[in-house]
């Protein structure tokens, strides 16, 4: 666990979303269509300026599953016993070297159409 860099820490890219969050609940909407980089200003697209639909609740877990990671990682904790898919996730990110917001949101995406 620890290779992996957190490029910015839980509040650091908290800052970075508030403004598409916000949105979200001030036009009481569950998903959004928002350019890449005002989503995922931390992450890097072929195209930043690619519009791309965002569901909030996948959004949000997104969010939450950075923070375990950066919580575990600052504690010393192993990942051995979370998930295949999660590791493998883990395991990538290591090997770039930093962890990406937006890989995660696209795991909780992805798995949504698996269950």
């Amino acid at each position: 666990m620890d290779k992996i860099n957190f490029k910015y820490s839980t509040d650091e890219l908290l800052k970075h979303i508030l403004t598409p969050l916000k949105l979200f609940k001030n036009k009481r909407q569950v998903s959004k269509t928002f350019k890449f980089s005002d989503v995922f200003p931390t992450d890097h697209a072929i195209d930043q300026d690619k519009e791309i639909v965002v569901l909030v609740d996948h959004y949000l877990n997104a969010l939450r599953f950075y923070k375990i990671l950066e919580t575990l990682k600052n504690n010393n904790i192993s990942l051995e016993f979370y998930r295949d898919d999660v590791l493998e996730l883990v395991e990538i990110e290591k090997k770039k070297n930093y962890i990406s917001f937006y890989k995660i949101y696209h795991m909780f995406e992805f798995y949504k159409y698996l269950s």
